[in-house]
C-alpha cells in the first residue's frame, strides 16, 4: 500500500509540474471578456489618451489615467482644455472608481498625455505635462500609496516656466520591476520631449531623461539634432539587470536631397540612467500624421513606437507606417542580444501584424509575465469596407512555441464589443488621442491575466454635436 501511495504522489507531482510548465509557456488563445466603461459617460464631452497599469504587488489593483475635457467651458471653440484624471479598480478591472482630476502646479490650467507606472511595493505613479492654453511648461507626476484611491502631488520632473524659449511635450514613465535581482529595483524613470524656440524657424527638439523615484537624478539629453531634424515621442522599457531602453522617433533631414528619413532610435543604459550607449536605429517608417475619417475629417494619428521587454530580456517593438497603397499598418520587430554594452542589438525581420488594405494604427504592447506571450492591441478598420469605423483588435504571439518573427506566428482577435467612428465635422477638429494602454498581471498565479487594455470608444456618443468619446477597458480571462 505504501508503494502505491508513493507512486501516486510521484505521478501527481509530475503531472502538476507538466501542467504548471505548460501554463507558463503557452497561454492558448486569450479570451476577452466584456468591455467595461472606465470614464464617466458625459454627453458632449471627451475622454482620450488613456493608459493602464496593473499593480506589481496585487493582481486585483489597477490604475487608469486619461485626458478629460468635461471642465472645458467652451467645447465648440478651437481650444482643447483637457486635464489628467485618475480611475482605479480593486477587483481586477471588473469595475472602476473615478478619483477625479489630478491637481495642477501653480500658474497652470491644463494637463495632457498621461502615463502610469507601478513599483513592487504597490505604489502607483501618473505622469503628465501641464501648462496654459498658450504654452506647455511642466512635466509632473503624482504618487498613490493606497491602490490609486488618493494621489499626492504634483511633483516636478521638469519646469521650464521661467524660460520663455522652452516648452515640454509627451512624457513617458516606467519602473524597474522586471528583475528582482536588479540593483536599481523600483527606480522610476521619465523621458519627455523638450523644444527650444517652439513654433519658429529655429526650433530644436530634444529627448530628455531623468530618474524621478525614489530620488531625482540630473537631467540627461539623449538626442538633440540640429534644425530642421526633429526627435519626439519617447518611450521607456526596463529589462533584466535594470537595463533601461529608451526609444524615440527621429526625422533626419538630408540637406543635399532636401528629404527626410524617418527612424525609430534607441539608447540603452546599464547603470541606472547615468551613462548611455550610442543611439541605434531599430526601425524605419513612412511618416503619417492623419488618416481620413467620417465625412472627410482628418483623424490625427502618429507612428506611435512602443517597446516591451519579455521574460528572457528580449525587446519587442511596434509602430505604424504608411504603405505605398496609402493605408496605415501596425508593424512589429523582435530585438535580441541587447543585454550587454558590448553588443549591437540584433534586429529581426519586420512583421506586418495588421496586414490588410484598411487602416490600423495606435498600437500598444506588453508581454505576459505568466506565459511570455507578446500582446499588441491597436485600432483596426478591417471590418468596415468603407475604411471608416474601427474596432480595437488584439494580435498575440507565444514566445514559448515560436520566434514571433513571421506573420504565421501571430493570431488576431477582436476586443471591443462595438465599433467606433471619429466624430462629425464640427469645430474643433475631433481628436481621439495618439495612444492607448495595455498591461499584464505581474504576479504569476491562478488570478493572473494575460492582458488588460483601455481604448477610446464612441458607442455612447449623442447630443447635437455628437461629441462624446469615452474610455473603455477589457481584460482576458485568467487562463
Amino acid at each position: 500500500m505504501r508503494d502505491k501511495v508513493l507512486t501516486y504522489i510521484a505521478i501527481t507531482t509530475m503531472v502538476t509540474a507538466v501542467i504548471m510548465n505548460a501554463m507558463n509557456v503557452y497561454a492558448g488563445t486569450p479570451i476577452w471578456i466584456t468591455d467595461v466603461l472606465v470614464s464617466n459617460a458625459n454627453i458632449e464631452k471627451q475622454q482620450a489618451e488613456s493608459h493602464i497599469i496593473a499593480s506589481v504587488s496585487n493582481n486585483n489593483n489597477l490604475v487608469v489615467a486619461l485626458m478629460d475635457n468635461s471642465q472645458d467651458p467652451n467645447p465648440d471653440d478651437d481650444t482643447y482644455i483637457y486635464r489628467c484624471r485618475a480611475y482605479n479598480s480593486t477587483d481586477g478591472g471588473n469595475t472602476w472608481t473615478d478619483r477625479g482630476f489630478l491637481p495642477l502646479p501653480s500658474g497652470t490650467s491644463i494637463s495632457n498625455d498621461p502615463v502610469v507606472a507601478s513599483t513592487s511595493d504597490g505604489k502607483f505613479f501618473i505622469a503628465c505635462f501641464a501648462g496654459t492654453l498658450t504654452r506647455d511648461t511642466h512635466v509632473i507626476y503624482w504618487v498613490s500609496t493606497d491602490n490609486g484611491a488618493t494621489w499626492s502631488g504634483p511633483n516636478t520632473i521638469r519646469d521650464v516656466s521661467g524660460n520663455s524659449t522652452l516648452e515640454v511635450d509627451k512624457p513617458w514613465i516606467a519602473a524597474d520591476v522586471n528583475d528582482t535581482a536588479s540593483r536599481y529595483r523600483d527606480n522610476v524613470y521619465a523621458c519627455w520631449t523638450e523644444i527650444k524656440d517652439p513654433n519658429t524657424p529655429y526650433e530644436v527638439y530634444s529627448i530628455k531623461f531623468r530618474k524621478i523615484w525614489p530620488s531625482t537624478s540630473t537631467i540627461k539629453t539623449l538626442a538633440s539634432p540640429s534644425n530642421p531634424s526633429k526627435v519626439q515621442w519617447c518611450n521607456i522599457a526596463v529589462g533584466k539587470s535594470g537595463i533601461i531602453y529608451v526609444t524615440w522617433m527621429r526625422e533626419l533631414y538630408n540637406s543635399t536631397t532636401g528629404t527626410y528619413t524617418y527612424n525609430v532610435m534607441m539608447k540603452r543604459s546599464f547603470d541606472g540612467g547615468e551613462t548611455w550607449s550610442a543611439a541605434q536605429s531599430i526601425a524605419t517608417f513612412n511618416k503619417v500624421t492623419s488618416i481620413i475619417g467620417d465625412r472627410g475629417v482628418d483623424l490625427k494619428i502618429t507612428n506611435s513606437p512602443h517597446i516591451a521587454v519579455d521574460n528572457d530580456g528580449n525587446l519587442h517593438l511596434v509602430y505604424v507606417t504608411k504603405t505605398s497603397a496609402g493605408d496605415t499598418e501596425v508593424m512589429y520587430r523582435k530585438i535580441t542580444n541587447c543585454t550587454s554594452s558590448s553588443q549591437l542589438c540584433t534586429l529581426s525581420s519586420v512583421v506586418n501584424l495588421s496586414n490588410n488594405s484598411k487602416d490600423q494604427w495606435e498600437p500598444a504592447i506588453t508581454v505576459s509575465k505568466k506565459s511570455n506571450t507578446v500582446h499588441v492591441t491597436a485600432l483596426d478598420r478591417r471590418d468596415d469596407s468603407s475604411n471608416i469605423y474601427w474596432n480595437t483588435y488584439h494580435y498575440h504571439c507565444h514566445l514559448g512555441t515560436s520566434t514571433c518573427t513571421s506573420s504565421s506566428d501571430w493570431s488576431i482577435k477582436k476586443v471591443s464589443d462595438y465599433p467606433s467612428v471619429n466624430l462629425p465635422s464640427v469645430k474643433p477638429p475631433k481628436f481621439i488621442g495618439h495612444y492607448h494602454g495595455i498591461t499584464t498581471s505581474y504576479i504569476v498565479d491562478s488570478s493572473a491575466k494575460e492582458a488588460y487594455t483601455t481604448f477610446t470608444d464612441t458607442r455612447y456618443y449623442g447630443g447635437v454635436l455628437y461629441r462624446n468619446y469615452n474610455i473603455f477597458s477589457d481584460r482576458t480571462t485568467d487562463s
